[in-house]
């Protein structure tokens, strides 16, 4: 409570965690000739989980007392969130002379945070991978190992969260004119029945080397992600008394980039064995459409044709110490009338370095370098 904590404030919030988890799948392995392979794998998932919580506390704690019930002024609030999804698969997939491989696989998922007007999502995926090193006509190169080329297309989704779909409302106690307490209710979430997840279609291909007999790992990876009907929290006219904002799917958004990391072993013996990794990853973001919307946000910003949650601002175009007292003061500054991108709000570039130093099969010492770069935070 605002200018009230200094009278001495004491809190305490007890959450309940309840995960119910069901997994039930098979798997069917043949030969359909001495060259081709079969593996057929389908299941069925479930999902259930409940969170629960109550918070209290209090203000203006009776000296020496250390409870929550010796306060001047208490409060408390409970909640309660719970989401399910029932989820099933199937995937087949062809091995031909152990070194083709060819993966098609559909899901299916429901999931309680969809609005009642949505049914279930279907994600379909498709996947290849080749050793070609194993091929007769590959040819030799002294270090290099195994090589592999893979390539795979699929869809995935994202949920809502558990209550953004729905309408809601907030008890209330209301004192009426002749001073008596009676029970109302106050408009909360407007809620949306067609809420969907996002849909992501995205296209991976890349490259696997084992070189100087497995001592080094190379994995390249070039993507290409499209996401449609992207969860955005648009904002509402005051006017209609309800909450600010809700949850719709009006956008979409691109993701294109690379990925590459590099292992190695540097040392490995009976008292030390030493290995290292090297990754990084460049990422360009594009929101193409927001379903005819205007811009969402002031600082930051979604719109089209720039990055997802850009940021923006008016920047000062110029300046002038006009009393002379050495300081810039706010009205010694000429910004500019309009928003102008700044840049974007997520990183463009990612770079890590691990390693990890394992002594007498008993000790291991591990370190980690993050970088994050060419993007604006505020």
């Amino acid at each position: 409570v605002p200018g009230q904590t200094n009278l001495g404030r004491k809190d305490n919030s007890y959450f309940n965690i309840v995960q119910y988890t069901v997994d039930f799948g098979g798997t069917a392995e043949f030969e359909l000739t001495p060259t081709i392979t079969s593996k057929t794998s389908a299941g069925v998932q479930y999902f259930r989980n409940i969170i629960s919580g109550t918070d209290a506390w209090g203000i203006d704690i009776v000296n020496g007392a250390k409870s929550i019930g010796a306060s001047a002024e208490n409060f408390s609030d409970e909640f309660t969130t719970e989401d399910k999804t029932l989820g099933t698969f199937i995937e087949q997939q062809f091995g031909i002379n152990d070194n083709l491989f060819v993966t098609g696989a559909i899901r299916a998922d429901d999931n309680s945070a969809f609005g009642r007007d949505f049914d279930a999502v279907i994600y379909p995926k498709l996947s290849l991978s080749w050793l070609l090193s194993e091929e007769d006509y590959f040819p030799e190169i002294g270090f290099l190992d195994q090589f592999r080329i893979r390539g795979a297309w699929g869809k995935s989704g994202l949920q809502p969260g558990s209550d953004d779909a729905i309408r809601t409302l907030a008890a209330e106690a209301i004192t009426n004119p002749d001073d008596e307490t009676i029970s109302g209710v106050s408009s909360g979430s407007v809620g949306n029945t067609l809420l969907e997840p996002e849909k992501s279609s995205e296209i991976e291909l890349g490259f696997d080397a084992d070189m100087f007999d497995g001592r080094v790992g190379l994995d390249v990876t070039y993507y290409d992600k499209n996401t449609t009907d992207a969860l955005v929290n648009a904002p509402l006219a005051p006017s209609l008394g309800a909450s600010t904002s809700r949850w719709v799917n009006i956008g979409e958004v691109n993701n294109k980039g690379w990925e590459a990391a590099i292992n190695a072993t540097l040392m490995d013996t009976d008292a030390v064995a030493w290995d290292a990794t090297v990754s990084g990853s460049i990422n360009d973001n594009e929101l193409i459409d927001l379903g005819g919307n205007p811009p969402i946000g002031s600082q930051t910003r979604f719109i089209e044709d720039y990055p997802l949650g850009g940021q923006w601002g008016r920047p000062i175009n110029s300046f002038n110490d006009a009393n002379g007292n050495g300081i810039i003061e706010p009205d010694e500054l000429v910004v500019a009338d309009e928003l102008e991108y700044i840049g974007p709000g997520l990183p463009t570039q990612e770079a890590s370095f691990t390693s990890s130093v394992t002594l007498f099969d008993r000790v291991r010492l591990y370190g980690l370098l993050d970088y994050k770069g060419d993007y604006y935070s505020y």
